[in-house]
């Protein structure tokens, strides 16, 4: 069984572009090591992290975290326990909420996706993934709510937002060639129409987040 935990933090100063480089490559590095796979988002130092892996692994981990110098108010938001890996195949995946909400260009071209999710190699070009205007807008909605997310120390909306977070639009390539957006955890079949992105369960969590917001 795999074993989930997420929390939030706040770094005590903001990093810059090079420590978060160097902070990604040391996690990746020793999270190989341990059998740990996840998720980072950071957003001018504000933290939400995923990890899984073997119980004890993670739990060592977290309290190490806690007690690091470089964070303060450090906040479990929530733990399960899976069959399956959310993230198998990220040492520690990362985004940059602040750089997703800007790869949005008219046109509803998500560029920045192809890299994000490891898949410039796949023999297509991102430029090419054309996405609807609702699936637009849910985008730019679940990049805001995330944010909004990192700056409040409220636990439920700590844990819709890894709900949200985890159901996240994946780029991906049909049969035919088409290349089109679908649920990273929903993903079951290999047609556009019945795994495209959003599914029910982000729908769901973007709606409940925004009803948290300010009125």
């Amino acid at each position: 069984m795999i074993f989930t935990t997420a929390y939030t933090s706040t770094m005590v100063r903001p990093l810059s572009d090079p420590e978060l480089v160097d902070l990604l490559v040391e996690s990746r590095a020793r999270n190989a090591d341990r059998g740990i796979t996840g998720l980072l988002l950071y957003r001018r130092g504000r933290v939400m992290q995923m990890l899984e892996g073997e119980e004890r692994v993670v739990r060592d981990l977290y309290d190490r975290i806690a007690m690091d110098v470089r964070h303060e108010h450090v906040t479990n938001v929530w733990s399960s326990i899976a069959v399956r890996r959310r993230f198998p195949d990220w040492t520690m995946g990362f985004e940059d909420l602040d750089e997703t909400a800007r790869s949005i260009p008219a046109g509803h071209s998500l560029e920045g996706l192809g890299e994000l999710h490891g898949l410039e190699g796949e023999g297509w070009d991102p430029s090419e993934l054309r996405i609807s205007d609702e699936q637009a807008d849910l985008v730019r909605r679940r990049s805001a709510v995330l944010r909004r997310a990192l700056s409040t120390g409220d636990r439920l909306v700590g844990a819709l937002a890894i709900i949200l977070n985890g159901h996240d639009p994946e780029p991906t390539v049909s049969s035919d060639g088409q290349a089109y957006l679908q649920c990273r955890v929903c993903r079951t079949h290999d047609e556009p129409t019945l795994d495209a992105y959003p599914c029910a369960t982000a729908k769901n969590a973007l709606w409940a987040l925004e009803a948290t917001g300010p009125r």
